[in-house]
């Protein structure tokens, strides 16, 4: 399956457990390879100034690329944001 790279900008992001992290802002793409090498996400649901505006998913932290979103491993976004973002 293909997906264009419009489609990918927006994108949700949760985590493998289902914590949401907010939208895909942009990504970098390996030159050497032509392939995806890290997502940058858009903080949503995570407190700000915990985290800077954006978080950087390498490739290697995804689980999942679907239409629908970018599921990545929970040890992707820090402890003490994800216990604050689960309690607001």
């Amino acid at each position: 399956m293909n997906i264009h790279s419009k489609e990918l900008i927006g994108l949700p992001v949760h985590t493998r457990s289902g914590l949401a992290i907010g939208k895909v802002a942009s990504l970098d793409v390996d030159m050497d390879t032509g392939r995806i090498a890290a997502f940058y996400v858009k903080s949503g649901n995570l407190v700000t100034g915990l985290l800077a505006d954006e978080l950087m998913v390498s490739w290697a932290s995804v689980i999942e690329l679907t239409s629908d979103a970018l599921i990545v491993a929970d040890n992707t976004v820090p402890a003490g944001a994800t216990l604050l973002a689960k309690a607001g």
